[in-house]
């Protein structure tokens, strides 16, 4: 199928100044009142605006504002991920912890809450029912990051194990998890060969850097030992290929990378996902003594250049939590970081991106300048300004920092929704989250490549956010949006407009430029009434000898039945009759495998 639709479109004037700026505001300001847990941007209650969460979710009015959800709070845990797990179209909260009792003795857990949704949101501990009852001895879990390695429409995950005991520098294997679609999970690491590397790792860094449609991982690993990146080998299995592609570190045989994160990200707009990663490295003693700037250099083999030397990005010793962000919606990635201690001093860094490898420090010009304190940052639009903000703490307070949207520039932000019935897809099925989904946007000259992934894992924060920005300069006009979803399946949508924030649900259809389908004139889909309480009755005109069938979708794009329509007289026909089981509200149904209009209907009582 080859078909899209469009919800909750929001169209926003971009004020006009002469260069971008930030304003420092504490969190209580915008109703933050309380960290009890890793912050990180996430829609938490799928209403198409992005939220705030730290240990309880804040819900935002879509201006910044964020009113606090008692029922939310969590059970407690280290670093999160979000992702929709169960397929249930609210985003679930992956983690871990550790019950240290010394140096050497240790207890940790995966711990699973499921967003149990409306009407308060609540969180439940479903760790043990989803098969996660391992106690996990003497190991350090830092990271989680959700993935879907096998592409069958439900989120697996992968989880970084750190050295153990304390300051030993003994590595242990990862761990990757298989959801087995019933709402458990089986430990599939020796499996997936995954386990063949005992290293301190640390950060994990999702992305498909190789364009196969199959999603690969970075591992930062520190204590002076080599990266991993694990390629996908899309039977269920990796390989570990960082030294074939050049991203293994550098140094000498026994002392190789010592990072705690990287980021994946398509800094130069060639359609190939590049990795920078911060090294940690004092000053007299062995391993990397360089950050990275590692360009993609694509097909056919997949390996990397450093650019670093000739970018102008500052080196530090620890060197930490980076992350893409367009920060100025020109077009191309800028790129912010972190040194958590030693030389130069505790401080960030906003690099912008110039073209041609070069970056230039803005962060004082900008107001993002930090010191002392910041180990990570999140950044996403909160205000609906169409530019990033930041969430950045440090030594001085828990700070927002919030971009004035000071240029003329573009822009469009996204919120992908995956079809999890496959349906749509010719049987195959996405994630509702869309994990793993790659979107491609050009305008005029300009053609710029975002990917939804985990991608800059670091072990401190949770930087993932789920919405997709894309800044596009002085152009006016986009000419196409083309979507590769988790499925497989392939969309292009021509004529959106820009300026705005859209969601796009995997399967429908406005506006797509499409070869192959059927005439919509043809295909007619008409209600003998739009709003009722007991049941609906669809109308399908088709050529004779055609086969289709009608999807009926709630507002948040999950199908919630599927007709078969019948012949009576000289026209199909389908009832739908939703029960009590139904909620009452707005939906849409729309002829399956076809690019014909939606038709909405509103279902009361």
């Amino acid at each position: 199928m080859r078909s899209l639709i469009i919800l909750g479109v929001l169209a926003l004037s971009v004020p006009a100044a002469a260069e971008i700026h930030f304003t420092e505001v504490d969190i209580a300001t915008l109703g933050v009142d309380e960290i009890a847990g890793s912050p990180s941007f996430v829609d938490y209650n799928s209403d198409g605006i992005l939220d705030f969460w730290a240990g309880y979710a804040y819900i935002n009015d879509g201006y910044g504002n964020f009113t606090k959800l008692p029922e939310s709070r969590w059970g407690g845990g280290r670093v999160v991920c979000f992702g929709d797990y169960d397929n249930d179209g609210y985003p679930d909260i992956l983690t871990t912890r550790r019950i240290s009792v010394s140096d050497s003795l240790d207890t940790c857990f995966i711990l699973l809450y499921r967003n149990q949704g409306p009407p308060d949101y609540g969180v439940e501990d479903v760790s043990l029912g989803a098969g996660l009852t391992d106690t996990i001895l003497n190991r350090d879990l830092v990271d989680v990051a959700w993935l879907d390695y096998d592409s069958d429409g439900w989120l697996d995950f992968y989880v970084s194990s750190y050295e153990f005991p304390v300051n030993s520098a003994v590595g242990h294997p990862d761990y990757l998890y298989h959801n087995q679609g019933d709402g458990t999970f089986s430990d599939v690491s020796v499996q997936a060969g995954v386990t063949i590397r005992a290293l301190c790792s640390r950060g994990i860094s999702v992305g498909d850097f190789d364009n196969d449609g199959e999603v690969d991982i970075f591992v930062s690993v520190y204590r002076l030992q080599r990266n991993i990146l694990w390629q996908n080998q899309g039977d269920g299995t990796f390989t570990d290929v960082a030294e074939e592609k050049g991203v293994i570190g550098e140094g000498t045989l026994f002392s190789k990378g010592h990072n705690i994160g990287a980021c994946w990200g398509d800094y130069n707009n060639d359609g190939y996902l590049d990795l920078f990663t911060p090294i940690t490295h004092h000053p007299g003693y062995p391993g990397d003594s360089t950050n990275h700037l590692w360009a993609n250099d694509g097909p056919p083999g997949w390996a990397f250049t450093d650019y670093i030397w000739e970018s102008g990005i500052y080196n530090a010793e620890i060197g930490s939590a980076p992350a893409w962000a367009d920060y100025d919606s020109d077009g191309d990635l800028d790129l912010y970081w972190v040194n958590l201690y030693g030389s130069p001093g505790q401080q960030s860094w906003l690099y912008r991106n110039d073209g041609d490898n070069k970056f230039t420090d803005v962060s004082a010009a900008t107001g993002i300048k930090t010191w002392k304190g910041t180990s990570y940052s999140l950044w996403g639009d909160i205000n609906g300004d169409g530019f990033l903000d930041a969430y950045i703490p440090h030594s001085e307070g828990k700070k927002f920092f919030i971009s004035d949207a000071g240029n003329d520039n573009h822009w469009l932000l996204l919120n992908l929704q995956g079809d999890t019935s496959g349906l749509r897809a010719m049987g195959e099925k996405s994630n509702f989250s869309a994990i793993g989904a790659r979107v491609t946007v050009r305008a005029g000259d300009l053609t710029v490549m975002r990917e939804l992934a985990p991608s800059a894992g670091n072990g401190y924060g949770s930087p993932f956010n789920h919405f997709l920005h894309f800044g596009l300069g002085a152009h006016e006009e986009i000419d196409s949006v083309v979507i590769r979803w988790p499925s497989g399946l392939r969309e292009r949508y021509s004529a959106t407009p820009v300026d705005t924030c859209l969601t796009i649900i995997e399967g429908f259809t406005l506006g797509i430029e499409e070869s192959g389908l059927p005439n919509p004139v043809s295909l007619n889909l008409t209600v003998r009434a739009s709003c009722f309480s007991d049941h609906v009755i669809f109308s399908v005109t088709i050529p004779e000898d055609t086969e289709v069938r009608i999807g009926i979708f709630d507002a948040a794009g999950r199908m919630v039945a599927v007709l078969e329509p019948e012949i009576k007289g000289d026209v199909y026909e389908a009832t739908w009759q939703p029960g009590e089981l139904v909620p009452a509200g707005v939906y849409f149904a729309r002829l399956l495998e076809t690019n014909a209009e939606s038709v909405k209907i509103i279902y009361v009582r």
